[in-house]
């Protein structure tokens, strides 16, 4: 069933709404604060706010990137998750507090106008259309299903910037991106087949989220760190957990429980711990909709907790935009590869308390040193002990995926860098290459991008309809 957010026919649609917020923003220079809405208006979509050093101009970040300055880039990566993280002016219709500036943003279901899991129909904008992670069933044939069930949930967010543009460029239509392939002829040099640059500083998300039971302590699996040798590593093959106290008692202590099917005594953390949200019916049935989830997911009941655990990152400040992904850690001040002690200390003391329990890494280039857009060295991480590499990946989301090509080995997703899988991204979604690679250099101008129109790197445009 696809729907309009809006009941109304003589609103502005939302994504128009984020351009007019977008020019507004410009306009108004630092004045960047909405103006909060009316007793029947829809939750309008904040700017990122001022003061958090973004964005920084790019000539600033190639610097970082020629020096390597891990320092300054993730101090940058949190700046922008600090400034995401705040509390804006609009109260959230489900929700005893106002959301955070990110949750305001509009998701892919609004961009795109796609079909959601629930017949029923939400009063106010869906602010979070929980689906399944598309990158497991990514080359899969149409309608095929990933080989193991879904424990965690997610949906994209744009910020007012980027959503603005997909809908002045139509880039959330078939039609368009159909045109733009069908226009290239075979003088077009394949570094030039790409939909538009997004303008600086566009900004694009992946939320992800563990259901947290409201009642008794919920086991969450949590990063042990890569396995050795790499290999398929799924939350589901972890034997590190927590569990998880809805009530915010019993953080601190011990308590018996399950870890994916061994029985033991685990820490006990509190839900305040994460950034996270109680389902209404309506987001609860629709996750029980879900196909090929975890039983846990299946079983959703309005009253539960979405506990944030992961969300990619990206912001369109680089030619090649910055990757930064976060994902929560139980000891945030020493977590685990991929990231580090050293991403740790940059924390700032400013955030949200839940917001600082997450770690981060970030990848501002595919391989070090960084290569040009084209014509660079393909030779660089043959192996993922090559100093040449620069791995980055999400646990929640990449290790569970399979192995896949890079160059003359297969990689797997604990061998990979979002910058370089990234790259990949095509129109049309039917040709099923160029795909996920691990880390490696990859050229846009290289013979995989030949016959498909390039992206600008965002996946999530291939939802166009």
């Amino acid at each position: 069933m696809s729907r309009s957010v809006f009941s109304s026919s003589n609103r502005l649609s939302p994504i128009t709404l984020a351009a007019s917020l977008a020019l507004a923003l410009v306009v108004a220079g630092c004045n960047n604060k909405p103006k909060p809405p009316g007793p029947q208006s829809e939750i309008q979509p904040v700017p990122f706010p001022s003061g958090f050093g973004f964005p920084v101009p790019r000539n600033t970040l190639d610097q970082w990137v020629a020096e390597q300055n891990t320092n300054e880039m993730f101090s940058h990566a949190w700046n922008i998750w600090n400034g995401m993280m705040q509390p804006s002016d609009q109260q959230d219709p489900n929700g005893n507090r106002n959301l955070v500036v990110f949750e305001t943003w509009l998701s892919d279901v609004e961009v795109f106008n796609l079909p959601i899991p629930s017949t029923s129909t939400p009063s106010s904008r869906n602010l979070r259309p929980f689906q399944t992670l598309r990158q497991n069933s990514h080359g899969l044939p149409a309608g095929g299903a990933a080989e193991d069930p879904e424990q965690v949930i997610a949906f994209i967010k744009y910020d007012p910037t980027a959503a603005g543009f997909i809908e002045q460029k139509g880039y959330n239509k078939a039609a368009t991106l159909n045109q733009l392939q069908q226009s290239w002829t075979a003088q077009t040099p394949i570094l030039d087949r790409n939909v538009d640059q997004f303008p600086n500083p566009s900004i694009a998300l992946k939320p992800t989220y563990w259901l947290i039971k409201q009642s008794g302590l919920t086991s969450l699996p949590v990063w042990p760190g890569p396995p050795s040798p790499a290999r398929q590593f799924p939350p589901s093959d972890w034997d590190t957990c927590v569990l998880v106290d809805p009530t915010n008692q019993r953080g601190g202590s011990t308590a018996q429980g399950s870890c994916n099917g061994t029985s033991g005594s685990f820490p006990v953390v509190n839900l305040s711990d994460f950034h996270h949200q109680q389902l209404t019916a309506e987001e609860a049935q629709a996750i029980g909709e879900l196909k090929n989830t975890a039983d846990s997911l299946q079983g959703a009941q309005a009253g539960d907790y979405a506990a944030l655990v992961a969300m990619h990152v990206t912001s369109k400040e680089l030619l090649r935009w910055t990757w930064q992904t976060f994902w929560w850690s139980p000891d945030p001040d020493d977590p685990k590869f991929p990231s580090s002690a050293e991403a740790a200390a940059q924390r700032p003391s400013s955030l949200p308390r839940a917001a600082a329990h997450y770690a981060t890494c970030t990848a501002y280039s595919m391989v070090i040193p960084a290569q040009p857009e084209t014509g660079g060295d393909r030779s660089l991480c043959p192996n993922p002990n090559d100093p040449s590499c620069l791995l980055c990946y999400n646990p929640y989301l990449e290790p569970g995926l399979s192995e896949f090509g890079t160059g003359s080995r297969f990689k797997w997703g604990v061998e990979s860098n979002c910058m370089s899988c990234h790259s990949g991204a095509h129109w049309p979604d039917s040709a099923r290459q160029p795909g996920y690679v691990g880390d490696q250099y990859v050229d846009l101008g290289g013979p995989e991008f030949a016959d498909v129109t390039k992206l600008d790197f965002l996946w999530s445009l291939q939802n166009a309809n």
